[in-house]
């Protein structure tokens, strides 16, 4: 067993942009940037809601090889090092928002270090691809969306193909961005800019001000074009089995 202490969150809690009610500072401001991203990326993935930990947030996944993920939103290294001393259960993941070089350090050598990402925040209304674009699809492909309680796919599809998508997911004046996707043999014909622009003006419609996702290396030089800005980068690793 994991000896953690977990309290449940507020059910609705605040987002980023309603921070004024909470601390000031910069610290303070990272962590509700990153409640809302948790918040959204659990509506998103369909799983429980997640608890507050000391430094962060737990959420439940319960799949194969990702049985639960701390999101956390600084590299504290005591809080870190009794997170790491604690966790036994293989498939664990932490999401630290502090670069590799701070994070390696305090983990074992039974983690496995992923690929960088990138924590990156939008003012939804503002973005070149916002809800004032038409996000036609290009001649020979059509777009498409389905709406599940505030969870939103976007499709670009040709024939039988799906050849790009995505998904937001709405929490409260907050929108996730999630699961952003171009087939390659379709890349390079401005697709994801086309769902970006489609979810954008979505999210908008439906009352969200600000946006969040989480970039990987490949996706951060299209997001920054698209008038996203990079928060933090992300540090990933796993408990190898």
């Amino acid at each position: 067993m994991e000896n953690v202490i977990t309290t449940v969150t507020d059910p609705c809690p605040a987002t980023a942009v309603e921070s004024h009610t909470r601390p000031s500072g910069a610290a303070a401001v990272r962590r509700e940037v990153v409640r809302a991203w948790v918040n959204g990326w659990v509506r998103s993935r369909g799983t429980a809601a997640p608890v507050e930990v000391p430094g962060g947030f737990r959420i439940e996944v319960g799949r194969p090889g990702h049985v639960a993920r701390y999101v956390l939103p600084a590299a504290e290294e005591t809080v870190l090092r009794e997170l790491v001393a604690g966790v036994v259960t293989p498939g664990v993941q932490l999401k630290v928002c502090a670069p590799r070089e701070h994070v390696a350090p305090l983990l074992t050598d039974a983690w496995d270090i992923q690929q960088p990402e990138y924590l990156m925040t939008a003012a939804l209304t503002g973005l070149p691809v916002g809800p004032d674009a038409s996000a036609l699809a290009p001649q020979g492909y059509v777009i498409e969306s389905v709406d599940q309680d505030g969870v939103v796919d976007v499709r670009i599809r040709r024939g039988d193909e799906t050849a790009a998508s995505g998904r937001v997911a709405l929490a409260r004046s907050a929108a996730v961005f999630d699961q952003i996707h171009t087939d390659p043999a379709h890349r390079r014909r401005g697709l994801a800019s086309r769902v970006m622009g489609a979810l954008s003006a979505i999210a908008v419609e439906q009352g969200a001000a600000l946006g969040l996702l989480a970039a990987t290396e490949e996706g951060l030089t299209l997001y920054r074009a698209l008038g996203w800005d990079l928060q933090t980068p992300l540090t990933a690793a796993v408990l190898r089995p």
